[in-house]
């Protein structure tokens, strides 16, 4: 097969090119399986108001499901699953209000993974505004939820579970993206039995704060190693 993308999802007429060319685009009751290469079985970017539905994204061993590679904003990928590949879904530091609803990830080497830069850079850009992540269990050889560089984000009725790594870890980034997250909420979430790699706890615990965050909420959760 080739190892390009499944779909991609977006136009530009040239690496500086910041508009958003595509609007309202709806991807639901599909399939993505058996995905050979490094690329994304699903690439969007310059693209507002996606919504991506009832959907599976599996066996994709060389490279991510999921991809908001730049400028994407208005994003809602909801009651999908994805298993049995490498990292399941990335934003970058160009993308606003994402909405991650209701997934179901397993036997991935990382979950949600941000905030990366694309290829073309950030565009002027410093945070991504408006994260949600509702519901759902996340569980895999890694770290299961990347939450790096947000301003304004709620983590709400999550299951981390059997992570190999960090169950969440809020950071400000992937360099060289380097934002110090703030306004977060972490609500009634589970962490069970997480960093199944038995690194030490001070390293890979389950809910892990690796940034200068301003305005954090944690409450109502529960950590369990059982």
């Amino acid at each position: 097969a080739t190892a390009g993308w499944d779909v991609s999802v977006g136009a530009s007429s040239g690496a500086t090119d910041t508009v958003m060319h595509t609007l309202n685009v709806v991807v639901e009751d599909s399939d993505f399986i058996n995905h050979a290469g490094t690329l994304e079985e699903l690439l969007v970017f310059n693209t507002a108001n996606i919504k991506i539905s009832r959907s599976t994204f599996s066996n994709f061993p060389g490279g991510p499901a999921l991809g908001f590679w730049q400028n994407d904003d208005n994003v809602t990928v909801e009651d999908s699953t994805f298993t049995s590949g490498g990292t399941a879904l990335y934003y970058s530091q160009t993308t606003n209000n994402l909405v991650f609803r209701n997934l179901n990830m397993s036997s991935v080497t990382s979950g949600i993974h941000g905030a990366n830069q694309s290829d073309n850079g950030s565009f002027g850009a410093t945070t991504v505004r408006n994260v949600q992540i509702l519901g759902g269990t996340y569980s895999g050889t890694g770290d299961c939820v990347q939450l790096g560089a947000v301003n304004g984000a709620s983590v709400i009725g999550v299951r981390f579970y059997h992570c190999g790594g960090i169950g969440m870890y809020i950071n400000s980034g992937n360099s060289p993206v380097n934002y110090a997250p703030a306004n977060i909420r972490i609500l009634g979430c589970e962490f069970v039995e997480n960093n199944q790699s038995a690194t030490l706890f001070g390293i890979h615990p389950g809910l892990l704060i690796s940034a200068s965050v301003q305005n954090l909420l944690i409450a109502g959760n529960t950590f369990s190693d059982e």
